[in-house]
């Protein structure tokens, strides 16, 4: 899991912070990816349902 303390700070124009790469933003994209189809998006479809009937 990523935690921002881990993260070595760097003073540096933009860039503050500096991980061992994108690994961690590919990893909490892909775990949203997941909870959105499992339960974000069912759930809107079933409320969309209620709302025609």
């Amino acid at each position: 899991m990523f935690l921002p303390k881990d993260i070595k700070k760097i003073i540096k124009g933009k860039e503050r912070y500096k991980s061992k790469g994108n690994e961690w933003v590919q990893k909490i994209h892909e775990l949203y990816k997941h909870f959105y189809e499992k339960q974000i998006q069912p759930n809107s479809e079933k409320n969309e349902l209620r709302k025609v009937s």
